[in-house]
C-alpha cells in the first residue's frame, strides 16, 4: 500500500473548511470572554471543548474516508481466491467490492490426472509358434509361458498390444492368421489389458470369427479396440483412467484382397473397421473432443513389412494427426521398431504429439532377421491439467525385448524375454550371443528418438 496517495471525499473537504472558520472565529470570541470572571469564563471552557470535538470528528471522518478508499481499491485487484478456499474475512468499516457484477467469478481449482501406459509391438501367433508352445510330455499347450518372460515390464495403467490374430474355437482355415481361444491366455499373463485388432486381415475370417474374437476377449478381461461389429460401429473407443476420459482411434491404410471377400458389403466393412480419410479423421478427433475426450491416442496400421523408418507420406499424415488434435500415435506393421519422436503442431505452438513410427514385431514366427527378432515395450507416463485440457509427457522410456526360439526335447518353442536383464536360465550360447546383438540393436535405433531406456 506505500506510495499510493489516499482519494478524500468533497464532504469531508466542506467539513474541514467548516472546522477551520469556526476554530478561527472561536479563538477571537475567546480571548475576550477569557477576560471576564464568573459563568462567562465557565462557558468559554464548554466552547473550547466543542471546537475540540468538531476538530476530532472531523479527524475520524477523514480516517474513515480513507479506510473506504483503500478498501475499495484492494478488493478489486485481488487476484479472485480459490474455490476451496475459505474467504477473507472483511475489516470492520469497509466496503467489500466482491459483491459488485465486474468482478470476476472464483476459478475453479485445476485438476491434474497422471497416467501411465504401456505399449506392446505386433503379436502374431502363426502355426509355428503355436507348434512350440505344446507340451508333448503333458499333452498340453502352454500359451501362458509365450510372453510371461516381460511380464515385469507390463504394469502400467492401460496396457496395450497389437494383436494380429483372430480367435475361434471352429475349424481353422488359415493357421498363420487364425488361433484357438485359448491363446489369450499369452495376453494376459504377460499383463496385457488392452488388444489393438486394427490391421489388413482383420476382417479375413468373416463377421462370425470377429464377433468370436471380441468375445473371446471380453470374457478374458481384455479390452479390444480398432475392431468392431457392424451393429455395434463407432468411430472410436472412449476408455476411462484415473478420472481421465482418453479417446482410442485406429486407422489401416489398406485391407488385404482376403479381408474384402470374406466381409463383402463396403459399408459393413467400413462399420467394422476404419479406412484412413484424413477428413474423417479430423472429424473423429473433434467429435472425441466434444464427448469429454481429455487425451486422443491414435492407432496406425501403416507402411511395408520391412520398413527401417517413416516415409514422407508417413510424417504428412502423422503432422496431419497432430494438427487436428491427437496427443500420441503408436505406428506399427513394419516388423522392424523405429524410432520415437515428438512432432509440434503446425496451428498450435503449445500442443505437441508423441510419436512412435513403428512398434516393431514382439512374438513372431518370422527370423529372417536380427530386427525382426528385436523389440520393445513402450513406456509413457503424462499428465492431464483439466482446464486447459493440455498434455505433459513425464517419462517416455522403452525396455527392449527378444523373440527367443531354440530346440527343447524335439520342438521349438517360441518365448519373448527382455534383453537387458540376465539371460534366461537354459539359453545357449549361440542364442545369447543373439539376443546381446538384439540389444544393441535396439539401443542405436532408440538413441535416434526420445525415449530413454528404463
Amino acid at each position: 500500500m506505500s506510495g499510493r496517495r489516499r482519494k478524500i471525499s468533497f464532504g469531508t473537504i466542506a467539513m474541514l473548511l467548516i472546522a477551520c472558520v469556526t476554530v478561527t472565529a472561536a479563538l477571537g470570541v475567546m480571548q475576550t470572554i477569557r477576560r471576564d470572571e464568573g459563568d462567562l469564563a465557565m462557558d468559554a471552557e464548554k466552547l473550547l471543548d466543542s471546537v475540540t470535538s468538531l476538530m476530532e470528528m472531523s479527524q475520524r471522518h477523514i480516517n474513515d474516508d480513507a479506510v473506504i478508499a483503500t478498501s475499495i481499491e484492494v478488493s478489486v485487484t485481488k487476484a479472485p481466491q480459490p474455490q476451496n478456499e475459505a474467504p477473507a474475512q472483511t475489516p470492520v468499516g469497509t466496503v467489500n467490492a466482491s459483491v459488485s457484477s465486474e468482478t470476476p467469478p472464483p476459478q475453479q481449482q485445476e485438476q491434474r490426472h497422471s497416467v501411465t501406459m504401456t505399449f506392446g509391438g505386433t503379436v502374431s501367433l502363426q502355426s509355428a509358434v503355436m507348434s512350440g508352445a505344446y507340451d508333448k510330455e503333458n499333452k498340453l499347450y502352454r500359451y501362458d509361458e509365450l510372453l510371461s518372460g516381460i511380464s515385469s515390464a507390463v504394469h502400467a495403467d492401460l496396457n496395450f498390444v497389437i494383436f494380429e490374430s483372430l480367435l475361434t474355437s471352429g475349424s481353422i482355415s488359415d493357421k498363420d492368421l487364425m488361433t484357438h481361444p485359448d491363446t489369450v491366455q499369452a495376453l494376459t499373463k504377460a499383463g496385457f489389458d488392452t488388444a489393438v485388432l486394427c490391421h489388413e486381415n482383420a476382417l479375413a475370417g468373416g463377421e462370425s470369427i470377429v464377433h468370436e474374437t471380441l468375445r473371446t476377449l471380453s470374457e478374458n478381461g481384455v479390452t479390444a479396440v480398432g475392431l468392431y461389429l457392424p451393429e455395434n460401429a463407432r468411430r472410436y473407443n472412449m476408455l476411462q483412467v484415473n478420472g481421465m476420459h482418453i479417446a482410442v482411434l485406429s486407422y489401416t491404410d489398406s485391407l488385404s484382397a482376403a479381408s474384402k471377400r470374406a466381409v463383402e458389403n463396403s459399408d459393413t466393412r467400413n462399420n467394422m473397421i476404419h479406412l484412413f480419410d484424413p477428413a474423417a479423421v479430423q472429424s473423429d478427433i473433434s467429435s472425441a473432443k466434444a464427448q469429454g475426450a481429455q487425451a486422443v491416442l491414435v492407432f496406425m496400421h501403416w507402411g511395408a513389412k520391412d520398413a527401417a523408418e517413416p516415409t514422407s507420406a508417413q510424417r504428412k499424415t502423422a503432422q496431419l494427426l497432430c494438427n487436428a488434435g491427437a496427443d500420441l500415435l503408436i505406428g506399427y506393421n513394419s516388423n522392424q521398431v523405429q524410432p520415437v519422436e515428438l512432432l509440434s503442431s503446425a496451428t498450435d505452438l503449445t500442443h505437441n504429439m508423441l510419436t512412435a513410427w513403428s512398434m516393431g514385431t514382439l512374438l513372431s514366427e518370422d527370423r529372417s532377421s536380427r530386427a525382426v527378432v528385436s523389440g520393445m515395450l513402450l513406456h509413457v507416463q503424462f499428465t492431464c491439467n483439466t482446464q486447459h485440457t493440455s498434455i505433459n509427457f513425464d517419462r517416455i522410456e522403452y525396455t527392449p525385448t527378444y523373440c527367443w526360439r531354440q530346440e527343447e526335447r524335439g520342438i521349438y518353442p517360441y518365448r519373448v524375454v527382455r534383453s537387458d536383464q540376465s539371460v534366461p536360465e537354459g539359453m545357449i550360447q549361440k542364442q545369447r550371443e543373439i539376443l546381446a546383438r538384439s540389444l544393441v540393436l535396439i539401443q542405436t535405433t532408440m538413441k535416434k528418438g526420445i525415449a530413454v531406456q528404463r
